[in-house]
């Protein structure tokens, strides 16, 4: 997916002031693409199996709905991820190191 304005670079405060479902990969902007209701299928039904099987446990299962910095230039919307010891003061991100589960086609 080519970036939103390829010549356009923000610092990474920039980028999470503005952040309205957008991947920031070392000062581009990608846009998010929407996903089809089987893609949303899997990754619910593979959060309810994690979810199920960490109840109880200090990890959890999130959606894509939570943005994860990769990298110090790099934020990324999984379809799912586990999360483990991360700081809960920090709403915006996830910083640490989660384990990523995507659901596209190959």
């Amino acid at each position: 997916m080519p970036p939103v304005h390829p010549r356009d670079y923000l610092s990474v405060e920039d980028y999470l002031a503005g952040e309205q479902r957008y991947e920031y990969v070392e000062g581009k902007v990608y846009a998010r693409a929407g996903a089809s209701t089987n893609h949303n299928r899997i990754a619910g039904n593979l959060y309810a199996l994690i979810w199920n099987h960490q109840r109880g446990k200090p990890c959890e299962p999130m959606t894509s709905n939570i943005l994860v910095k990769t990298t110090a230039k790099r934020f990324r919307y999984p379809d799912l991820m586990v999360v483990c010891n991360d700081d809960p003061s920090q709403d915006t991100y996830v910083r640490e190191s989660p384990i990523l589960i995507s659901t596209a086609k190959t």
